[in-house]
């Protein structure tokens, strides 16, 4: 089956008392889904494709200048962004659009860092959101292409690869990356209209 990527709207402030049950042995984190501040959001967006999709950032910002992988590499870092390495990670402004830099507003990872992936405040959301406009897809585009095209040179010699299949797939990772960037900002969206705060979780 996998693993998906899973959201929880809800109000911190109104799911704040279940935080002593995560102590108990007898916790189990439906009891957060099934509360009555909470609404359980079926994103069904797979893990393995989540790390795909993220190759289209990691490779584009490896040839970005230093301003560009800040800015790119803090924005999709908070958004979805999984395959990050040390590199990457030097460009990752973690406290940007919060003071917590595990991607936890809610707190709870404190207790138990298993507990979910990340858990944003209205206001994070809105700051992330803030920056979306900014964001050049035809930017990344071109350096994500330019990487693939590297990595090309390497397997032509081979005798089992395909050059027309490989630039279709850059083509389809890429709208794939598109298309999920749009989804998950839409969805802060959504948050940020209701004056919800969001939990992520894989499940």
């Amino acid at each position: 089956m996998g693993t998906f990527l899973n959201g929880i709207k809800t109000k911190f402030s109104k799911i704040d008392e279940l935080k002593h049950r995560i102590h108990h042995s007898d916790f189990d984190y439906i009891e957060l889904t099934e509360h009555a501040a909470s609404e359980e959001l079926s994103l069904n967006i797979r893990t393995s494709k989540l790390i795909i999709y993220s190759s289209s950032i990691e490779y584009a910002t490896k040839c970005f200048s230093v301003t560009e992988k800040r800015f790119y590499n803090t924005f999709f870092y908070h958004l979805f962004w999984t395959t990050f390495d040390e590199d990457d990670e030097i460009f990752i402004d973690k406290n940007k659009y919060s003071q917590n830099d595990f991607n936890d507003d809610l707190g709870w990872l404190k207790i138990d860092k298993e507990a979910y992936w990340k858990a944003f405040e209205v206001h994070t959301l809105k700051n992330i959101i803030c920056d979306f406009d900014n964001v050049d897809f035809k930017l990344i585009q071109k350096g994500y292409e330019k990487a693939r095209l590297k990595f090309e040179q390497e397997f032509i010699g081979l005798p089992d690869f395909n050059s027309e299949k490989y630039q279709q797939e850059t083509k389809e990772i890429f709208i794939a990356f598109r298309t999920i960037t749009l989804e998950m900002i839409e969805l802060y969206k959504g948050c940020v209209k209701e004056n919800k705060d969001l939990i992520l979780e894989f499940v």
